[in-house]
């Protein structure tokens, strides 16, 4: 993907990665263990309960998710969904790597895409500002 992003930017162009930082504290309190929550849609009238399990693959950066979701109306269950996804996660310094090795240069980073704060032990983003290297 970096690759196609170096081949379509301007030279000019700027090119912005945001991710979520791993909580490894975090992720390893939450693994296994299944949370819910409950929304209402007031349009509809109905209530929606999200049941959300994650499992850390920490050796190969992986996130499993398991969801399910139902839609009540009175008590009575109208709709249920399920779902599972995996997908990666990066610490700050191989997404730098990634982005370099696709001959793009991090010039600037901040910890929020809204704040311009460092990425630090506070920061739940990582915020990377780039341009294609140039010869």
């Amino acid at each position: 993907m970096f690759a196609q992003v170096r081949n379509y930017l301007k030279d000019d162009g700027v090119f912005l990665v945001d991710c979520s930082l791993p909580d490894l504290p975090t992720m390893v309190e939450a693994n296994h263990k299944q949370e819910e929550f409950e929304f209402v849609n007031s349009e509809k009238g109905t209530k929606i309960i999200d049941r959300f399990t994650p499992s850390y693959d920490l050796i190969n950066q992986l996130e499993h998710d398991h969801i399910v979701l139902e839609e009540y109306k009175e008590g009575q269950l109208l709709r249920w969904e399920e779902c599972k996804e995996t997908m990666s996660f990066y610490f700050l310094r191989e997404m730098i790597f990634l982005l370099e090795s696709e001959e793009l240069t991090v010039f600037h980073q901040q910890g929020s895409l809204y704040n311009d704060t460092p990425i630090d032990k506070d920061a739940e983003e990582m915020v990377l500002f780039c341009r294609k290297v140039t010869s």
